[in-house]
């Protein structure tokens, strides 16, 4: 398998794990993500957050809820500050989320990504 071949089925493979997770709205972890991909080698911070940035980029241009939100950080519950750095870099948001802000991004993403399940995947 090629690389390119590899990065592709990686993407299917990342945007399929978010779906299935959505159906239940169950949030896991960047390393649970990780895992769950089969991404084990040096740099899986790089290779994770790639890609999520592709899950919101392709998510954004289909005018459908961040899936990418259904990864978070251990502690806190709501994805890392990195992420709301992307969402904003990406033009999801038109400012950089922080706090309080972030936190009600968040909750009302998921709400969305339940409503949007709801409509689509019956």
């Amino acid at each position: 398998m090629s690389g390119a071949e590899k990065v592709t089925d990686l993407t299917t493979a990342a945007e399929q794990l978010l779906r299935q997770n959505a159906r239940n709205l169950e949030c896991m972890s960047y390393q649970a993500f990780a895992e769950k991909l089969g991404v084990t080698t040096s740099p899986i911070i790089a290779q994770v957050t790639a890609l999520l940035e592709q899950s919101i980029t392709r998510d954004n241009a289909r005018n459908q809820p961040v899936f990418a939100a259904l990864v978070v950080q251990k502690k806190g519950d709501i994805p890392r500050p990195g992420f709301f750095q992307a969402l904003y870099e990406l033009g999801v948001c038109d400012k950089l989320l922080m706090g309080e802000d972030a936190i009600k991004w968040h909750q009302n993403e998921l709400l969305k990504i339940k409503q949007w399940i709801e409509m689509n995947e019956k």
